[in-house]
């Protein structure tokens, strides 16, 4: 099930990873939210109570690890510090999950299968 499609790539590296590499954390949290959307509308009717936003969330955050990873981009610290500019907001899942990533391997042991 191909979830990600060109447009949604374009837009996960045109406002996610813009913003987050600027440091604009409140535009990469508004992108992040409508990447999610946009992922979890695109699982099938038939499947999408099972799979659901979680799976959503998960796509998102394994894709934009391996686009921040490859630009050199420190991971575990560029989602820290967004979540801390969230002025108490809760912290998108993505970026959570996007942490959890970056600790887990950091620490040679990967997350937990979903």
């Amino acid at each position: 099930m191909k979830l990600l499609n060109e447009e949604i790539e374009r837009r996960i590296d045109g406002s996610i990873v813009k913003f987050l590499r600027r440091s604009e954390y409140g535009l990469a949290t508004d992108s992040i939210l409508r990447v999610v959307d946009e992922i979890h509308a695109n699982i099938p009717d038939s499947k999408r109570v099972s799979y659901g936003i979680v799976y959503a969330i998960r796509v998102l955050s394994e894709d934009l690890y391996g686009r921040l990873v490859q630009l050199g981009v420190p991971v575990f610290v560029t989602a820290s510090q967004n979540a801390q500019s969230q002025c108490g907001c809760q912290m998108p899942g993505c970026l959570a999950g996007v942490t959890v990533i970056s600790r887990s391997r950091r620490s040679g042991v990967g997350p937990a299968p979903f």
